[in-house]
């Protein structure tokens, strides 16, 4: 995939560069909550790039779904000042998004400085993909620049309209990861092993779907092998199941069940809680009762054998309720058996739920990609197109 792609070749100074960027990310006590690698710190570096070569940055981000309201608890303010902490400077926060007060506050930037915009998702043309959202945000700038992989995916104004409206290129961490993701999308080493968690197939139906007809050994685990349970006529006792995707994991099962790797023990609880004694048992044997919090230690040897010979790995999703660190143990294990792999096999890991535990294992650089999306990953990696992307295609 060739894109409009920022480099030393274009040239920025003095000019207002509006870049998007994924801030979308967790606040504790009013302070960022991620690692060291975490989608603030990689924005940080083309946000410096750009920087050092004079433009004026005008940061578009959003956090959480207000829904077209200004909504206190989700402003850009913790952004503003953990980006200020890694860039060693002090950035403003615009409360207004577009019009003059914006255009009055990018007038009196110098060469160098930061400004950063209220929460874009405040405006209710924003998830609309609204022309005219994008036509004002376009009268702020020069140029503008997609750095935000995670919500290339989406079809909204201030990632797919706004380009249309401007000079636009990709960012340097959106060109990483689409250079990377190509490459695995293109060819694929063989053995190529996919672990997926998570909730719902049906999210994940196509890009599972491409995995297996790739060839992929996929090992499944989390909320997501319940319908595959119940699909083999298993119990799964009180866990979440969307009673929707059973009718795809059929279907699934009876075109690529050589290829579908199950848990086949798991860790069940009868009340979820920190410290709820715990039981190991066939998949077979759950109870009415039972609730399913983790994969089994037969299931983690398995799953590890399985990547122990990939030359490719993919990992989306949890296969537990790793919120809850007693139920952590089989994707932890999971995780450092792929990143012992470094070196060895392509390793990409992905997702929201994903990279808080790569972060909490301090695994960061144990891959050849942490991708700052879920979503988005798992949309390229099916082949779909990605709006955002497609509107930065040469």
């Amino acid at each position: 995939m060739k894109l409009h792609a920022l480099n030393n070749r274009v040239s920025v100074k003095d000019k207002v560069v509006l870049l998007r960027i994924d801030s979308d990310i967790p606040i504790v006590r009013g302070l960022v909550n991620e690692g060291p690698d975490g989608r603030i710190a990689r924005a940080s570096v083309g946000i410096e790039w750009l920087r050092q070569r004079g433009a004026k940055v005008v940061v578009i981000g959003h956090r959480g779904r207000p829904n077209g309201k200004r909504i206190a608890a989700l402003s850009m303010s913790p952004v503003a000042k953990r980006l200020g902490q890694l860039l060693g400077t002090t950035i403003p926060v615009s409360k207004y998004i577009t019009g003059p007060n914006v255009d009055r506050q990018i007038q009196n930037m110098q060469s160098g400085d930061i400004l950063i915009l209220e929460n874009i998702r405040f405006l209710p043309g924003e998830r609309k993909d609204d022309i005219e959202l994008a036509k004002k945000l376009a009268q702020l700038a020069d140029m503008y620049v997609n750095d935000a992989f995670a919500v290339s995916h989406r079809c909204h104004a201030s990632v797919h309209a706004i380009a249309n409206q401007l000079p636009s290129y990709a960012g340097l961490e959106l060109q990483r990861e689409v250079n990377v993701l190509g490459k695995l999308l293109r060819r694929p080493g063989s053995p190529f092993v996919v672990v997926l968690g998570g909730k719902k197939i049906h999210t994940k139906i196509e890009t599972l779907e491409a995995f297996l007809k790739n060839g992929a050994h996929v090992c499944i685990g989390g909320a997501l092998a319940h319908p595959f349970y119940i699909a083999q006529g298993c119990e799964i006792g009180l866990s979440f199941v969307e009673k929707t995707d059973v009718p795809l994991a059929e279907r699934l099962l009876e075109r690529y069940g050589d290829q579908i790797i199950l848990p086949e023990d798991v860790v069940t609880v009868k009340v979820i809680r920190r410290k709820a004694p715990t039981t190991i048992v066939n998949r077979k044997n759950v109870g009415k009762k039972d609730y399913l919090v983790d994969i089994g230690p037969e299931t983690i040897r398995r799953f590890s054998t399985e990547i122990a010979s990939a030359k490719t790995i993919v990992w989306n999703g949890s296969l537990g309720i790793t919120e809850t660190p007693d139920f952590a143990k089989g994707t932890h294990a999971i995780v450092k058996r792929i990143a012992a792999r470094k070196g060895s096999a392509t390793t990409i890991v992905g997702g929201g739920d994903t990279v808080p535990v790569v972060d909490s294992l301090k695994l960061n650089q144990s891959f050849t990609l942490v991708s700052t999306g879920g979503g988005a990953m798992m949309t390229f990696l099916a082949g779909q197109d990605l709006p955002g992307l497609d509107v930065l295609k040469i």
